[in-house]
């Protein structure tokens, strides 16, 4: 398949779930899951979409965007992280979570999985030491 309107990726990588389900469980960790999908939806606009992909990985797809629409991937961008700056909460348990996000904008008709596997390297290259 290719996508053959303007679109961003967003894919997300939960930073710290390991330690999470390490030190307060698995079921508390399951509980996790549906409240940051929870406040992304909130944070992304109706029209777009929040999918989980694996275990601790998803990804938010911004759809409909013109050339002159880009310019608000940032801020949209900035919210869904913003979105992270509250603990998460299960009973009398609350922990904090983190996110690595790479970014991957379509020109056009680019193929779905080339789109994919862009945003996701984008994370990875954000996460490598700076050398200098």
């Amino acid at each position: 398949h290719r996508i053959g309107i303007d679109v961003v990726v967003l894919f997300m990588a939960l930073d710290g779930s390991t330690p999470i389900n390490d030190e307060h469980g698995h079921r508390f960790g399951r509980g996790v899951l549906p409240q940051v999908a929870q406040r992304l939806t909130c944070a992304i606009w109706q029209a777009d979409t929040v999918a989980w992909m694996v275990g601790d990985e998803l990804v938010i797809l911004l759809s409909d965007l013109s050339a002159n629409d880009r310019t608000c991937v940032e801020p949209v961008t900035q919210k869904c992280l913003g979105t992270f700056c509250s603990p998460f909460r299960s009973r009398e348990t609350c922990a904090s979570l983190g996110v690595s996000v790479g970014i991957a904008m379509n020109p056009g008709a680019t193929p779905v999985h080339a789109l994919m596997s862009a945003a996701n390297m984008d994370i990875y290259a954000a996460k490598l030491p700076c050398r200098g």
